[in-house]
């Protein structure tokens, strides 16, 4: 278990003292404990899982693997940078700009046209709006509905 929370300090890129003081020890008993010399507690292999997202079973056997499943933030921030540090011509990265580019009014109905997928997926019914609803909009990456057309029983208001 000592090379494994070795392995994990150096993942966070920590120091020993500034590991230690993340799981409420001192540098010294990192030391013994990296070392071999000492055994962590029970409260310190919880610590330890608890603060770095490491599983308990991997800390304690080497068996699966080390970290849980990455936050959603972290999980789309490792994405952005897979994609920021990739090929200009990725598909990921040309739609991950598209995306960037959309103004209010093309979320919304981005929102939209995912609701309805769910609804059809369920087997809901799905309402489809006439042809004079649609326009393309200014970033020519979706349609949206035309100003002054009544769709959904609202009235289309002006995009700016």
């Amino acid at each position: 278990m000592n090379e494994r929370i070795k392995q994990i300090r150096k993942d966070a890129g920590l120091t020993q003292e500034k590991f230690a003081e993340r799981i409420g020890l001192k540098q010294n008993s990192i030391a013994l404990i990296e070392s071999g010399k000492r055994t962590p507690s029970e409260q310190t292999v919880l610590s330890i899982c608890r603060e770095f997202k490491v599983r308990q079973e991997w800390l304690r056997t080497g068996d699966g693997d080390p970290y849980k499943e990455a936050l959603p933030d972290k999980k789309l921030a490792a994405f952005i940078g897979d994609i920021s540090d990739g090929d200009s011509d990725d598909f990921r990265r040309r739609f991950m700009e598209m995306l960037a580019g959309l103004d209010p009014a093309d979320w919304e109905l981005l929102e939209r046209m995912a609701e309805k997928l769910t609804q059809k997926k369920r087997g809901e019914p799905v309402k489809v709006l006439p042809p004079e609803c649609w326009k393309v909009s200014r970033s020519d990456a979706l349609r949206r509905p035309t100003q002054g057309a009544v769709c959904d029983s609202q009235p289309v208001p002006a995009v700016p």
